[in-house]
């Protein structure tokens, strides 16, 4: 159960993901009128469906905040071509989606830089209407991916045996660990004072499935 529980998390982590949603069931007012075959004034002003709401900007005749945009998931088109009324989101929906400048605050970066990550096609995001949307596990996932952590007393020699006896070859673990062959080499010969998070945890699944 040990060994199944270290060695799954990302199979946990992507399953949760799918489950909850997907940068593909993000709808807009003007696509959800669109996929459900209907008027989009008739589906904007119906209150019995309450968006996502997304951002948050001033309105300039009352100075209060509102949402930038709203946005609806496909299981809430789903329910709501169903009858099945009223149709609120839910709190993982709520929580789930974010926008530029909450995806900026959340990785601690400027806007600039996630527009940038965007543009290179490093970070998942889609165009909703007039605004740019990601996914919180998204943002979570690459925040983690950037975090570092000090390599162990005896982990690096522990790998080198464990890759011996096993047979792999630096090419073979590229995919599982996520990391070059090279950096792979340097981390066994106790050339790297500190590995990146998710590729320490990566090497512990190995080690731990290789145990059972």
């Amino acid at each position: 159960a040990k060994n199944l529980q270290q060695g799954s998390w990302r199979m946990k982590l992507t399953m949760q993901y799918n489950l909850i949603m997907n940068l593909h069931d993000l709808f807009s007012n003007t696509e959800a009128a669109a996929h459900l075959g209907i008027d989009h004034d008739t589906f904007r002003f119906d209150a019995r469906i309450t968006g996502i709401p997304v951002g948050e900007r001033l309105n300039r005749f009352t100075g209060n905040p509102e949402p930038l945009s709203w946005v609806y998931t496909r299981r809430m088109l789903d329910d709501y071509a169903n009858g099945r009324f009223p149709v609120n989101p839910t709190e993982d929906e709520l929580r789930l989606v974010l926008s530029t400048e909450q995806a900026a605050d959340l990785l601690g970066v400027a806007t600039t830089a996630v527009s940038q990550r965007v543009y290179r096609g490093t970070l998942p995001s889609k165009k909703v209407g007039k605004v740019r949307l990601f996914l919180r596990w998204d943002i979570e996932q690459a925040l983690r991916e950037s975090q570092t952590t000090a390599v162990p007393d005896g982990l690096a020699q522990r790998f080198a045996a464990w890759r011996e006896g096993d047979g792999r070859s630096l090419t073979s673990l590229e995919e599982p660990l996520g990391d070059s062959r090279e950096t792979i080499r340097q981390f066994e010969a106790g050339e790297m004072k500190t590995i990146f998070v998710v590729v320490y945890e990566r090497i512990l699944a190995l080690l731990e499935g290789n145990q059972s």
